[in-house]
């Protein structure tokens, strides 16, 4: 059994089983103590606290939130959670969710990085068509002991399910990899296969096939102290750190987070969460207030009823050989000619949305331009952010617009906002080098120097001679500790002002 003391004084022990021991320190649960202390009762109330109240009440925040119509009550109970120091101890197993891809792979390679020991690594096969982008975890996978996992396919043998979390518990000389559950439960994982399903029509027998055109064999795990949040879509987790310090760029992202954990105890903020953070598409919360409709309800059972009468109706007609009959001959003739007439129709209103979307795209720009200058010659930031609000109210793929909103508001003093923006720029196009320099200052600006790092890292890509990133990429090393780095990125900048770009 091997014994490692952390830095904040906890004793971890390791054994070569796997099993996972440990002595608590005085600090291990201190996020607990944020609790709001229970007000007074009477005997009745005090027997009514139990879990199940706790539950239906976390339930309501989640439905008021899921409705667009959360109070401020809703939201202090949440961000009672707040613990921005909460560093979570390995084998507790929590799952950080986090909006931004970039971000769930850097946790997820440094936490790797900082375990004992050298990777192993788990080659994956590929045999037929199994396009890489469609692998459901990575050919390669490495991994180590100690490492937080996620099972990503169900097990046969009801061992595990999709979604549940294990500690990588022992490698040995054979390349056997035990996973530790979180319920004690240590098993042998060996490689699934994955089948990749190419289906058709068989004209002869009515029905349609499928052929298996490639197959995809690998350990049916990947790292899991992060994953996004939308990947988390219809997973449940006991503990949870939720970090959405990069922004919430979608409806209904704050809603899915905070839903995956299975009781508030068991819930981390990493942020505070703000009204603007829990925004829900419209069409989400119409579809919420009238899915019990009892008039929608009749509709959909009508139209359904008609596809059935449909469906016998083809049958019947299958069956005879009608088609020789002048009537329905005539008949068809006229229902296609209707089609072709739709089809003409369709096609001149593709036409005409086409021309109006471009002169959209005009207005916007000259929005777009108008409040460039009431910055420029106005000086007036707050008139700017209205024009460019009408600029992506009639054009919301407009990066540069998305770029300049953001850059105006980093310069009000609103960081998060401004990364809000910068997120959509950088989604709609992930080579922007604006979006990416920008968002890189902005993170900067809130101490998010990690982030930065790699925001920075992808501008200089995209210029490698622009000097002032690679000076904002210097100070966001210096800030992480790498002054190796730093100094190189320093050097950099110097010699492209110099003029010397060897």
């Amino acid at each position: 059994m091997a014994l490692q003391r952390l830095s904040d004084g906890r004793v971890f022990s390791w054994t070569a089983t796997g099993k996972t021991k440990w002595r608590r320190s005085a600090q291990q649960n201190a996020y607990n103590d944020a609790r709001p202390a229970p007000k007074r009762c009477g005997p009745f109330l005090r027997r009514a606290v139990t879990d199940v109240s706790v539950r239906r009440y976390r339930s309501l925040i989640l439905d008021r939130i899921r409705s667009n119509i959360a109070r401020k009550q809703e939201l202090d109970t949440l961000n009672a959670r707040y613990f921005p120091d909460f560093i979570p101890r390995n084998e507790d197993m929590y799952i950080t969710l986090a909006t931004r891809r970039d971000q769930v792979d850097f946790i997820n390679e440094r936490k790797l990085g900082e375990l004992p020991g050298e990777e192993f690594v788990s080659h994956g096969k590929i045999e037929g068509d199994f396009p890489e982008s469609s692998l459901p975890t990575q050919l390669n996978l490495s991994i180590k002991e100690q490492a937080q996992v996620i099972f990503i396919d169900n097990d046969y043998e009801r061992r595990w399910v999709n979604g549940t979390i294990g500690m990588v518990s022992g490698i040995d000389e054979n390349g056997n990899v035990y996973v530790l559950l979180e319920d004690g439960r240590e098993y042998l994982v060996e490689p699934t296969s994955w089948r990749n399903y190419k289906y058709k029509y068989n004209e002869k027998e009515k029905k349609v096939e499928e052929e298996i055109v490639g197959t995809f064999e690998q350990l049916p795990i990947r790292l899991a102290w992060a994953i996004t949040v939308h990947k988390s879509q219809g997973l449940t987790f006991s503990r949870v750190v939720v970090d959405l310090t990069g922004g919430v760029f979608a409806g209904g992202q704050t809603y899915v987070a905070l839903s995956r954990c299975t009781s508030l105890e068991g819930l981390v903020l990493k942020s505070r969460i703000s009204p603007h953070d829990i925004f829900v598409r419209k069409e989400i919360v119409q579809f919420s207030q009238m899915f019990n409709d009892r008039q929608l309800i009749e509709k959909s059972l009508r139209e359904s009823e008609a596809e059935l009468l449909y469906a016998r109706a083809a049958r019947c007609f299958k069956s005879g050989n009608v088609l020789e009959k002048p009537e329905v001959q005539r008949l068809l003739r006229m229902k296609l000619q209707t089609m072709n007439t739709q089809r003409a129709q369709i096609k001149k209103l593709q036409e005409e949305i086409h021309a109006q979307r471009e002169i959209q795209k005009e207005y916007a720009h000259e929005y777009y331009l108008m409040g460039n200058e009431c910055i420029t010659k106005a000086h007036d930031p707050n008139a700017a952010i209205r024009s460019f609000d009408k600029a992506l109210k009639l054009y919301p793929e407009f990066v540069d617009a998305w770029v300049r909103k953001g850059v105006t508001l980093l310069d009000m003093g609103d960081g998060f906002q401004a990364v809000t923006c910068l997120n959509e720029a950088v989604r709609l196009n992930p080579k922007s080098f604006k979006a990416r320099y920008n968002r890189g200052k902005s993170y900067l600006q809130l101490k998010y120097y990690d982030e930065a790092v790699s925001d920075f890292m992808k501008a200089v890509d995209l210029k490698p001679k622009h000097a002032a990133a690679h000076e904002y990429l210097a100070e966001a090393f210096l800030h992480i500790g790498e002054e190796e780095l730093a100094r190189q990125h320093q050097d950099i900048a110097d010699d492209l002002r110099n003029g010397n770009e060897n």
